[in-house]
């Protein structure tokens, strides 16, 4: 899946790069935009992941619990 999201990025900034370009944009306009472009896509990138991360915490911290739930119950039924 990342290297999906990824080849999509690249081709956004390629099919930006030549639309600026095409537009007869200074070469220094086009790479200056082309930076603001990919600063903009990588903070993009970030605001997605950190809501990924906090969700795979959340779901590793309820399988712990549930484990948890299950040993104390297999000890109890144990005795």
């Amino acid at each position: 899946m990342c290297f999906i999201i990824q080849d999509i990025e690249k081709t956004v900034l390629l099919s930006e790069y030549v639309n600026l370009l095409a537009a007869e944009v200074e070469p220094e306009t086009v790479d200056q935009k082309m930076r603001d472009f990919e600063v903009q896509v990588d903070l993009a990138e970030r605001k997605q992941q950190k809501p990924f991360s906090e969700k795979a915490v959340k779901r590793d911290f309820e399988m712990i619990i549930i484990s948890d739930k299950k040993k104390k119950k297999k000890k109890k039924n144990e005795k």
